[in-house]
C-alpha cells in the first residue's frame, strides 16, 4: 500500500522542491497537497508541477483551500500518513506589519493541523520552523540555546513549535520540528529572503537593495540540502525533537554580492546596482547553527556549497523568466 504524505503550502518554493524529490526518488509514495495559493502565480505553478511531472492522475491531489480552516485541515488529512507542514507567514518584515496576520497563521494554522491530526492514524507530523525563535544570542546556535525570539514571525514560530512538543507528548502524535536556516534554490521566485530577491531584481533589471552595512551573516542552505533533512526525519525515533537544520558556515550578505557578481558576469553582461538602506528593526546581525544533533539522529550532511548552489538557483531564475 501506498504512503500518502500531506504537504501545506506544497505549490511554495520548499514545496514544489521536495514534490520534485519524491515523484524522482520515492515511487511508492502519493502527495496530496493542500496550498491557498497566496503570492503565488497559479500559471507558473502549473508550469512547474507539469515539468516535474506532478499529475493528479497518478495518486497525486491538490486541494485549494486555507490552514486556517479547520474543515479543510480535516478534510486534507483523510487517508494521510505522514504531514510535511510547510505552510506559513515567512519573513520578519511582513509580520511586524502584521502581527495579527502572523499569528493566525503560524499559531492557529498549525494548531488546527495537530488538533485534526489526533483524530486520525498520522504517523508523523513535521513542522517546517526557523532560527527565529533564538532571536538574540551570540552564534553558533544549537537545540540547547534559550529562545528569545525579537520578532512576531520568532515569536508565533516559537509557539508553534511548543505545540508540536505538547500533542506529541500528550496526544501521542510523533512530531518533528526542523528549524530552517536561510534557504534558497530553485523555484523561490516570489521569496523575499536575500538570494531570492535579489536573482529576482537582477533579472529584471531592478536595483538590489541591502539593509545595513552588508556585513550581517546568514546560515545559507541548498533547498536540496534542506529536502534531504526533511526525509531523513521520517526515520527519527525522537518524537518531539527540534533539529537545526543548516550548513554551519556563516556568509555575510556583501559574500553573496561577490558570488553573484562573478556568475552574472560570466553567463551574461547584467549590471547589478546597490542600494544600501538603514537596517531594519527585528533583524539580527549574526545567524548561523551547529548541527551536530541533525548529524547525529537524522544522519543528515549538506552538500551543496554556496556558490554552486547559487549558480544552480540563477540557471532556474533564468529559464523561468517570463514568470518573475
Amino acid at each position: 500500500m501506498n504512503k500518502k504524505i500531506l504537504i501545506t503550502g506544497g505549490c511554495g518554493f520548499i514545496g514544489l522542491n521536495f514534490v520534485n524529490y519524491i515523484l524522482k526518488n520515492k515511487k511508492k509514495i502519493s502527495l496530496r497537497i493542500l496550498d491557498n495559493f497566496s503570492n503565488k502565480n497559479k500559471k507558473r505553478v502549473s508550469k512547474i508541477l507539469d515539468a516535474i511531472g506532478f499529475k493528479e492522475t497518478d495518486g497525486c491531489q491538490i486541494i485549494e483551500g486555507d490552514i486556517r480552516d479547520k474543515k479543510i485541515c480535516k478534510k486534507s488529512l483523510e487517508g494521510v500518513d505522514e504531514v510535511v507542514h510547510l505552510a506559513a507567514n515567512t519573513g520578519v518584515n511582513q509580520s511586524m506589519k502584521d502581527p495579527i496576520s502572523d499569528l493566525n497563521n503560524n499559531i492557529l494554522g498549525t494548531l488546527n493541523l495537530l488538533e485534526c491530526s489526533r483524530n486520525t492514524n498520522i504517523e508523523h507530523f513535521v513542522m517546517a520552523s526557523s532560527g527565529a525563535p533564538i532571536g538574540l544570542g551570540h552564534p553558533p546556535f544549537n537545540e540547547k540555546k534559550l529562545p528569545k525570539p525579537i520578532s512576531p514571525y520568532g515569536a508565533s514560530k516559537l509557539s508553534a513549535e511548543a505545540y508540536c512538543h505538547v500533542y506529541s507528548k500528550s496526544f501521542g502524535i510523533k512530531t518533528t520540528i526542523l528549524r530552517f536556516s536561510n534557504v534558497y534554490g530553485p523555484y523561490s521566485f516570489h521569496k523575499t529572503s536575500v538570494i531570492s530577491s535579489f536573482l529576482k531584481n537582477i533579472i529584471l533589471k531592478k536595483q538590489i537593495t541591502i539593509f545595513g552595512n552588508g556585513s550581517q551573516t546568514r546560515d545559507f542552505i541548498y533547498v536540496d540540502d534542506l529536502i534531504s533533512a526533511i526525509v531523513q526525519s521520517s526515520r527519527n525515533k525522537e518524537s518531539g525533537g527540534i533539529y537545526h537544520i543548516a550548513t554551519q558556515k556563516e556568509s555575510s550578505i556583501n559574500r553573496i554580492i561577490q558570488i553573484l557578481k562573478k556568475e552574472f558576469h560570466e553567463k551574461e553582461d547584467y549590471s547589478i546596482n546597490v542600494k544600501k538602506l538603514d537596517k531594519r528593526i527585528g533583524d539580527v546581525q549574526r545567524n548561523f547553527a551547529t548541527i551536530n544533533k541533525a548529524k547525529k539522529n537524522l544522519k543528515f550532511k549538506p552538500k551543496i556549497s554556496l556558490v554552486c548552489g547559487i549558480r544552480k538557483t540563477i540557471d532556474n531564475f533564468i529559464e523561468y523568466k517570463k514568470y518573475l
